[in-house]
C-alpha cells in the first residue's frame, strides 16, 4: 500500500471539496443514492477550519467527531488510520476522516475498482458535486469577508464598531445555518437510503437520485433567498447603529 503514500500525501493536501470528489467518484457505486452523506460532512469539516489551511489540528478533529457523536479518542484514530496505510501528520485532512469513518484503506482510495457505474449515476454525482462546489465558494467567500471584518473591528472607531456587529451578526447566521443542516442532514440521508434499498431497479434508484437533486436545489434557492433578505436586514440595522453613534 505504501506505492499509493504519495497520492494520498498530494490528495490530503487539497481543498477539502476536491478531497470529498475523489473519494465520491472513487466510490461511486457505493455512495449512489447517499452523495450528501459525504458532501454534508465536508461542509460540516470545512465549518470547523480556520479559512487559510484545509486541514484540522488536535483539538479542532476532537471536537468535529464530537459534535458527530463520535467516541473515538485521538490515539485510536492516528492508530486506526496507521492500520489503513496512512502516514502519521501532525494535522487532520477531511480525507483522513472519510477513511476511518467508512473504514477504507489506501488501496481502496487509488486502486482501479470493478463494475461499472451508469451515465445516469455519474451524472447524479456530478451535478450533486456542482451543487456542492456552489455551497463552497459561497462558504469561502463567507470566511474571507469575516476575516476582514475581525481586522476591521480590531481597529476601533466607528468602522470598527459597524465591523464587529456585522461580525457578530455573521456569526449568528451561521450558527443557525449549522444547526438547521445538522437537523435537516440526517432526514436527506435516511430519504437518500430509502431509495436505495426499496428495489434493486437502476432506473428507479436514478430517478429517486434526480428527484433529490431537484428538491435540494430548490431548497438552496430558498435558502440564498432567506440569507439575502437577511443580509439586507443587518446591514440595515447596523447603518441605523452608526447613525445613532455619529449623532452621539
Amino acid at each position: 500500500m505504501s506505492q499509493y503514500a504519495q497520492q494520498y500525501k498530494e490528495l490530503a493536501e487539497k481543498k477539502v471539496e476536491e478531497q470529498a470528489k475523489a473519494f465520491l467518484t472513487q466510490f461511486v457505486l457505493e455512495f449512489q443514492g447517499k452523495f450528501d452523506e459525504v458532501l454534508d460532512t465536508a461542509t460540516s469539516f470545512k465549518g470547523y477550519t480556520d479559512g487559510t489551511v484545509e486541514t484540522l489540528e488536535e483539538d479542532a478533529m476532537h471536537v468535529f467527531m464530537e459534535k458527530r457523536g463520535e467516541t473515538t479518542t485521538i490515539q485510536d484514530l492516528r492508530e486506526r488510520l496507521k492500520t489503513n496505510g496512512i502516514e502519521f501528520r501532525k494535522r487532520f485532512a477531511f480525507i483522513d476522516y472519510m477513511m476511518f469513518e467508512y473504514c477504507k484503506n489506501i488501496k481502496d482510495l487509488f486502486e482501479k475498482r470493478g463494475g461499472a457505474a451508469t451515465p445516469e449515476m455519474l451524472k447524479a454525482l456530478d451535478d450533486a458535486l456542482a451543487e456542492f462546489q456552489k455551497v463552497m465558494d459561497i462558504k469561502n467567500a463567507r470566511l474571507q469577508k469575516m476575516k476582514k471584518l475581525e481586522s476591521d473591528a480590531a481597529k476601533g472607531g466607528v468602522k470598527g464598531m459597524a465591523a464587529q456587529n456585522e461580525l457578530a451578526q455573521m456569526k449568528s447566521e451561521d450558527q443557525l445555518a449549522l444547526n438547521k443542516m445538522e437537523v435537516t442532514a440526517a432526514a436527506k440521508k435516511r430519504k437518500a437510503q430509502k431509495a436505495v434499498e426499496n428495489g434493486d431497479d437502476s432506473k428507479a434508484r436514478e430517478k429517486a437520485l434526480k428527484e433529490e437533486n431537484a428538491r435540494l436545489e430548490a431548497e438552496k434557492k430558498k435558502k440564498e433567498e432567506e440569507e439575502k433578505r437577511k443580509r439586507e436586514e443587518s446591514r440595515r440595522r447596523l447603518a441605523e447603529r452608526a447613525a445613532k453613534f455619529n449623532q452621539a
